[in-house]
């Protein structure tokens, strides 16, 4: 089938290259340090380690500056004292045209050629664009070949404005997913053409490609299975398919020895650094395959996949209509969708952190944009009200989507502590409510590696209201963290059992005790200075009592602290 480019479908194309570079235009975001942060950190440090530091070991990190030094997230083995990267590289493989660029204009303007300077975030952000479009490239061309016009174009629209792609496409860039999808969406173009015609070429491509998406995420070598089950429908395409199989057994060793020479570099660098061929890197962080959390994964309100990205329900119901609509996927995706879910729920934060929805399941939109649009093709043949209807209600999730995505960014939507009674207290809001902390329920990471999925509310149980606020107040403050792991009083796997010790059982734990208590009584000093009318009032008292204004502050501080934290009616 021969793609028109003046078509319904290319102009949409085109449409998204802006909405895609509009949207995530945000100059804070690069001068913020933004781009590079959180896992972006570790797939990003192999490049300028390599690249301009010339030291894979990270011994250099010892001679910069300690605010420099937070930039770089490398871990050390405990067992042999060595420094490391958790993440593979295969992302930093697809960062590094765009890496190359940015350090060649580092070194020609005023930008610091140190890796990571504005210049060095812009080209990350703008290869996620990049790469996004290149998923969408290849997706369109899939889609014509099974699906008309007006649903390529509908199920295009929606798979960026309606999911959390959107956001991981323009506000937070960097991470995996968009390259993930990219691949696997380009990939599945390939496996189309090697079918028709097992061609080197297409085979040099598809090696190249898959070794690419395992040395990203090595789970991502399940998409193997759609290659394996691509045209298989009934007994007659299974013999087809077998004989094929067994026509091209060179280019399928080809592939895989392709994909394994994409790998290499990977294991001579565990080599290298560990001694061992094969290094997990990940330390406590597993998976619990005999005990997937699968249902909360997708309905969950704390990241649940169907709850925050519920379009995608069509793209699960279309999957029944592959047999008539996308014949040659009639296996391939329901056993593909099947086993991801499975492997990506059986992680030990099944949520995956801090994340907009459930980030994970992003990589493989590109084939569940085929359900998706067999959804929409048998929606657009019915009458005419319920062809219109059904449109404005996928206008509303895009709608949903991208206020959402505002409402994540800002903080709204809580980052890995969302509950029912948050999601709609927060659901038409564009600020906080009164009570929001108390109506966020934090996961307790710990208990989760022990596979326990149990959340803050656990050890706040039995505490006073003051009790609450202070342990509350330790949990969202990393420097109150830091300081009391300075202490080295803190022993044991469950830090947050132990805080909430220290403020149920003040006198076992009085240094701990008192790191918090500072910073309460610093936060509440705080508010009475920005408050005009209560700072106005404590300057009254001091003159009233011909005192010191810092003394009378006090005074007002630790009075308040005991109305706030200590008071139990």
């Amino acid at each position: 089938m021969k793609i028109k480019q003046n078509s319904i479908s290319y102009y949409v194309f085109l449409i998204l290259i802006p909405v895609l570079l509009i949207a995530g235009y945000n100059t804070n975001k690069w001068t913020n340090e933004q781009v590079i942060s959180e896992d972006v950190r570790v797939y990003y440090a192999y490049l300028p380690a390599v690249v301009i530091y010339q030291d894979l070991s990270f011994e250099f990190m010892d001679e910069l500056p300690d605010e420099f030094i937070k930039r770089v997230a490398y871990s050390i083995s405990p067992e042999k004292d060595f420094r490391y990267l958790k993440m593979t590289m295969g992302l930093a493989i697809l960062y590094l045209p765009f890496f190359l660029i940015a350090h060649l204009i580092a070194l020609l303007t005023p930008f610091a050629a140190n890796g990571y300077s504005a210049v060095y975030e812009a080209a990350i952000h703008f290869s996620t664009v990049f790469y996004v479009l290149a998923g969408f490239y290849f997706l369109r061309k899939i889609l014509l070949r099974h699906f008309t016009e007006k649903v390529t174009s509908w199920t295009l629209v929606l798979l960026l404005l309606a999911t959390n792609l959107l956001f991981y496409s323009t506000i937070r860039t960097g991470t995996s997913h968009g390259y993930n999808f990219a691949l696997i969406t380009g990939t599945l173009y390939f496996f189309e053409q090697w079918h028709e015609k097992p061609s080197w070429k297409n085979s040099l491509v598809i090696g190249l490609t898959g070794g690419l998406m395992v040395l990203i995420r090595p789970t991502n070598a399940i998409i193997a299975l759609v290659f394996i089950l691509y045209g298989i429908y009934n007994k007659r395409s299974l013999r087809w398919k077998a004989e094929l199989f067994r026509n091209n057994a060179t280019k399928l060793i080809f592939i895989l020895l392709i994909a394994f020479l994409v790998l290499i570099p990977q294991v001579l660098y565990w080599k290298w650094i560990s001694c061992e061929w094969v290094y997990y890197s990940y330390g406590d962080e597993s998976f619990f395959f005999y005990d997937p959390e699968i249902f909360k994964g997708l309905f969950s309100f704390r990241k649940g996949w169907l709850i925050y990205t519920p379009v995608m329900a069509l793209g699960i119901v279309g999957m029944i209509g592959l047999y008539r609509n996308a014949r040659k996927y009639t296996w391939a995706i329901p056993v593909f969708f099947l086993i991801n879910i499975y492997i990506i729920y059986s992680w030990w934060t099944w949520w995956y952190g801090g994340s907009f929805g459930s980030r994970p399941m992003i990589d493989s939109y590109g084939l569940m944009a085929i359900p998706l649009a067999v959804c929409l093709k048998f929606v657009f043949k019915q009458k005419t009200w319920i062809n219109y209807s059904a449109q404005l209600v996928l206008i509303l999730f895009v709608a949903l989507n991208i206020w959402q995505s505002k409402q994540y960014q800002k903080g709204i939507i809580h980052y890995d502590g969302m509950t029912r009674e948050a999601y709609f207290r927060c659901f038409f809001s564009w600020h906080y409510p009164k009570n929001y902390r108390e109506l966020i329920d934090r996961p307790d990471y710990e208990a989760a590696l022990r596979n326990i999925d149990r959340t803050e509310s656990y050890h706040t149980q039995n505490m006073t209201p003051g009790e609450q606020k202070l342990f509350n107040l330790a949990m969202n403050s990393e420097d109150v963290k830091k300081q009391i792991y300075a202490l080295d009083v803190y022993h044991g796997d469950n830090f947050i059992g132990f805080l909430r010790d220290v403020v149920t059982h003040k006198d076992q734990h009085p240094q701990s005790y008192n790191i918090i208590q500072k910073a309460a009584k610093e936060r509440i000093r705080k508010q009475i200075v920005n408050n005009k009318k209560w700072y106005e009032k404590v300057k009254q008292q001091a003159a009233e009592k011909q005192m010191p204004v810092d003394s009378a502050l006090k005074k007002q501080v630790n009075h308040t602290f005991f109305l706030k934290y200590i008071r139990k009616d």
